[in-house]
């Protein structure tokens, strides 16, 4: 059916591949621009970004033109993955997971879309979200690749404030037991 891995994959650090959530990429064009450049900057020059092509939906939709303008020159920097029928029938699929194992409050089509993308392309989702990628089908990485996983923001004038990021990668060994067991 699916053909996903046995177990959990054992990784190569920094993976080589790593998928964006929009939530970070939104943040390009707000107020945490002055934190996540460098962020991404780090990141970049030790992984490969990717992103789904429902981000780019999420991404434009109901921008303005100058935020669509600034989104877009961002898009065409990141290679993206499609929204296939295989993506598709593994996200209605985590749709009945989650509602069995009671994960689902407030995870977007959008979000359960991402995740089927990472389990079938074995890149792990960076988000400010880490909810939205729910244990037990989604495990936080080991990170030491990057200085930090907290971002700081703000200008010098005002409070800086903070945000967490997660690098969540899919535990193949639990989604394959729930989609066997599933009712």
């Amino acid at each position: 059916m699916l053909n996903l891995p046995a177990k959990k994959i054992i990784r190569r650090y920094p993976p080589t591949l790593l998928l964006y959530d929009s939530c970070i990429l939104q943040n390009l064009c707000g107020k945490m621009r002055s934190g996540i450049e460098p962020f991404l900057t780090e990141i970049q020059s030790q992984t490969s970004p990717r992103i789904s092509d429902y981000t780019v939906y999420e991404l434009l939709r109901g921008a303005n033109k100058k935020t669509e303008q600034e989104m877009r020159g961002v898009l065409n920097k990141i290679t993206r993955f499609g929204v296939s029928t295989k993506v598709l029938v593994l996200s209605s699929l985590l749709y009945t997971l989650y509602q069995e194992e009671r994960v689902d409050s407030g995870i977007s089509d959008g979000d359960k879309i991402l995740a089927a993308t990472s389990i079938l392309t074995q890149a792990p989702i960076m988000t400010q979200n880490g909810r939205h990628f729910p244990r037990p089908f989604f495990d936080e990485m080991e990170i030491n690749f990057c200085r930090k996983t907290i971002i700081e923001y703000g200008s010098k004038q005002r409070q800086r404030d903070t945000s967490i990021v997660y690098f969540l990668e899919p535990d193949y060994s639990v989604i394959n037991e729930k989609i066997t067991k599933r009712k």
